[in-house]
């Protein structure tokens, strides 16, 4: 039922010429036995039918089977951006929120992120150390090796759904994803990863981390919503 819905308002007009071309072609076929002018309406209306048959088997179709597979590309670039925000911020919460489990309301604690550190560890082995460890070093990544992770694969992802399928991204997805684009959060962080200066948001009057997981939740919303 969906998929005729679906079909219908994107199809209308086809759908009512069609039904005009069966009604006529049929009741010609019932009550006339003439050679006139309704013969020639006739044949237009089993051209018609024969187009609309051609129609659904070499474009609608193939279409809709082609928007499915982009839909399908899309919800995952997007699950690998919110993902990976998930993992960054499960990690502060470990390190900054005390006695942090499921149950926690983080909403209530998301101040206590601005304690980050970028020297900090987080429970995220690193395989490199892991491989090279000398014993005298730890074999976990940092929360700067972690956040810096987590810009890249924002920054590549949305890169490839705008460069590949910028007309299939809705409105509200483009919205998010420029605002956590612009965001304080990715804007400030960036520049103290790349100028290797570790950030003190001690006496900040905004708190930037729950501003970019707010938008984060936006974007797992909407990108649930993909179907």
């Amino acid at each position: 039922m969906f998929v005729m819905r679906e079909f219908w308002k994107g199809n209308k007009w086809i759908v009512i010429f069609l039904g005009m071309a069966l009604a006529y072609s049929i009741c010609y076929f019932v009550v006339s036995d003439k050679e006139t002018i309704l013969s020639m309406l006739y044949a237009v209306a089993l051209s018609y039918i024969a187009a609309f048959i051609f129609y659904l088997l070499q474009v609608y179709f193939p279409e809709k089977k082609k928007t499915q597979s982009i839909k399908n590309i899309i919800k995952s670039r997007l699950a690998n951006i919110t993902s990976k925000v998930d993992e960054l911020y499960t990690e502060l919460f470990k390190l900054y929120i005390p006695n942090y489990d499921n149950t926690i309301d983080i909403n209530k604690h998301m101040k206590n992120l601005l304690k980050y550190d970028f020297n900090d560890y987080t429970e995220i082995g690193d395989v490199k150390k892991i491989y090279s460890n000398n014993n005298k070093q730890n074999v976990h990544k940092t929360v700067k090796d972690v956040t810096a992770e987590t810009i890249l694969t924002f920054e590549k992802n949305m890169d490839y759904l705008y460069t590949t399928f910028p007309n299939y991204l809705s409105s509200e997805v483009i919205d998010v994803l420029e605002k956590m684009r612009s965001s304080l959060f990715k804007q400030v962080i960036t520049l103290q990863i790349v100028n290797s200066v570790n950030p003190n948001f001690s006496n900040s009057q905004e708190n930037i981390f729950e501003d970019f997981w707010n938008l984060n939740c936006k974007l797992k919303k909407y990108k649930d919503g993909i179907n």
